[in-house]
């Protein structure tokens, strides 16, 4: 039909602008506008009818179908045909891009049967595409299409119903139900927080749950030591379980009282073998778990006793030892830790007097032969004298009392020698020899004097005075000249 009205046409003249004008320029060459328009129309008529036909026309499936197998029709059916298999193709890739979608929210999890009805809705509009009924496969497309909206649509209602089951689920003690349900919700809603935090909740509600299961296995059995650590496992992963709290108070309540029994049965046995070291550690360990035990308090009301006697005995060993090996200072010293510990103790008063007394006897010792100067003079000569006597008399000395003895009557021997002096002057100075006695002026003399120091100084008016230090030992003359020399 076209193709009649196209030759029908006629073909107006084209005239170049200002050719109506009807001015005087002369007529220009007309260019062929209308052939140019007619061939085009009619390549594109021969397109219609030639090549159209092999593109609309659907492959046979079992057989040509109606469409196919008539004869290429009129334009007009097979543009309508055309714009049929266009609109089925637009509803498809929507529908196929609207379901990838929502398999990428994980549709086939939350809504496994709905996906699967669309899926065959598809399925079925494939199948009539494919036999070349483009309107049939459109309207399955366009169902499955919203279809999918509706799915979509129902993604609030689905999640809260998800997670009020999954929150029911915890409740009720059940991780596995609610796992599934926050996973349900987790997969509708991938960024939720709460849905994460809800699945991580069931999963440690089970471990919690296998674990107290346990502890109670254990306690039936009488491990209350591994008892007691299930449920403080579960307690850790669950603070707010409350099984897992009163079952790790309940075996901590028996574990410290069976230790407590255990530490006093150690202490005891302890005391009655006198090995108080282990006492003490026992009741120490007793005292940490019930510090206010009766039971405690006797014992340690006899381990004070037993640890007293004890320490005195060991004392009393001490200061013997000490007291045997002439360490009168310690022995004075352990002596008197015994008196503080027992005032009442005898070998504690006898031994610390004794330690006194030789003590006193030793420094009086000690200071003649470290201070051997003193016996230049008389007096003291007579007491280290008497001393001496006294020490001879003491039947029971021991090496050290013997040794300073010893030394004191070889000290008193050389005091008791006399060393010559022999002093030279130049007539004018007058000598003194401290502790000794006035000399005067001479120009030689000889002193007669006990071994020891002695210091001397001479003097002469209008001259500095002169002072010589010398020191006396038994044995040949000692030699010295003093005079003052210095004028001042």
């Amino acid at each position: 039909m076209e193709r009649s009205v196209i030759n029908q046409q006629s073909v107006p003249k084209l005239t170049p602008p200002g050719s109506e004008t009807g001015g005087s320029h002369p007529p220009s060459r007309t260019f062929p506008w209308p052939w140019l328009i007619a061939a085009l129309l009619l390549a594109l008529l021969l397109a219609v009818v030639l090549i159209l036909p092999s593109v609309v026309t659907p492959t046979a499936v079992n057989g040509p179908a109606p469409e196919a197998a008539a004869t290429p029709g009129p334009i007009v059916e097979r543009s309508r045909l055309l714009q049929q298999k266009g609109d089925a193709e637009a509803a498809l890739e929507r529908v196929l891009r609207r379901r990838a979608e929502l398999e990428v929210a994980g549709a086939a999890t939350w809504a496994a049967d709905a996906f699967r009805e669309l899926t065959g809705q598809i399925t079925r509009g494939d199948e009539a595409f494919d036999r070349g009924r483009f309107e049939q496969a459109a309207i399955q497309y366009r169902a499955a299409a919203r279809a999918l909206d509706e799915l979509e649509r129902s993604l609030p209602e689905r999640f809260s119903t998800a997670m009020q089951s999954g929150r029911e689920a915890l409740a009720a003690g059940e991780p596995k139900a609610a796992a599934r349900a926050f996973a349900a919700a987790q997969a509708l809603q991938p960024d939720s927080e709460e849905a994460r935090a809800g699945r991580e909740q069931a999963v440690i509600l089970g471990q919690v749950l296998e674990l107290t299961r346990q502890g109670a296995a254990l306690e039936r059995q009488g491990d209350l030591p591994g008892a007691a650590e299930k449920f403080r496992r579960a307690a850790a992963l669950d603070p707010g379980y409350p099984e897992a709290w009163e079952g790790v108070a309940r075996l901590g309540k028996q574990i410290r009282e069976q230790t407590f029994n255990a530490a006093m049965g150690r202490a005891l046995e302890a005391l009655d073998r006198g090995d108080l070291a282990a006492a003490v550690a026992a009741l120490k360990q007793a005292g940490e778990l019930d510090p206010s035990a009766p039971a405690l308090q006797d014992a340690r009301l006899r381990l004070a006793m037993a640890g007293k006697a004890a320490r005195l005995k060991r004392l009393q060993q001490a200061a013997a030892k000490a007291a045997g090996q002439e360490r009168w200072d310690d022995a004075e010293r352990l002596y008197g830790e015994a008196l503080q510990l027992h005032p009442e103790a005898l070998f504690a008063r006898q031994g610390r007097q004794r330690a006194q007394q030789q003590l006193k006897l030793l420094q009086r010792i000690d200071r003649y032969l470290q201070q051997p100067e003193r016996l230049q003079t008389q007096a003291v000569l007579d007491n280290a004298r008497e001393l001496l006597q006294y020490l001879q008399g003491v039947a029971e000395a021991g090496p050290r009392l013997q040794a300073k003895r010893e030394q004191l009557a070889r000290l008193l021997e050389r005091m008791g020698q006399r060393v010559t002096l022999r002093l030279r002057s130049d007539g004018e100075t007058a000598v003194v020899i401290y502790r000794v006695g006035r000399f005067g002026r001479f120009q030689q003399q000889e002193v007669e004097l006990r071994p020891g120091r002695y210091t001397l100084v001479g003097s002469r008016e209008g001259y500095r005075d002169v002072r010589r230090e010398v020191t006396l030992r038994p044995g040949p003359p000692v030699e010295l000249e003093l005079r003052c020399r210095e004028r001042i």
